[in-house]
C-alpha cells in the first residue's frame, strides 16, 4: 500500500529507506561490474564455477577493505588539519 505522499512525489520514511537500499544496491552492482571486468569473468562463470566465485569474492572483499582504509586515512588527515573532530 502506497502512502498519500508517495502518490504525489513526496517521500515518507519508508520511501527514504527504500531509496537508501537502492543506492547501496547500485554501488554494489557497480563494484561487482568493475571486479568482473578486471578479472575477465562473466556472471555466468561466477555462478557455475566455485573457483571463479572465490576469486571474484576475494577481489570484492579486497576492494571493500581498501575503500574503507582510504576513508579512514582521509578522516585522519582532516582531523589533523582541524577540519573535523573525532
Amino acid at each position: 500500500m502506497r502512502s498519500f505522499l508517495s502518490l504525489f512525489g513526496g517521500t515518507g520514511g519508508r520511501a527514504m529507506e527504500q531509496q537508501g537500499a537502492i543506492a547501496e544496491l547500485r554501488i554494489t552492482q557497480y563494484v561487482l561490474k568493475r571486479v568482473l571486468e578486471c578479472t575477465g569473468h562473466t556472471i555466468d562463470q561466477v555462478i557455475n564455477d566455485p573457483w571463479v566465485r572465490y576469486e571474484v569474492t576475494g577481489y570484492y572483499k579486497l576492494h571493500r577493505r581498501v575503500t574503507r582504509r582510504c576513508e579512514e586515512l582521509s578522516e585522519q588527515a582532516q582531523a589533523r588539519q582541524g577540519k573535523i573532530l573525532l
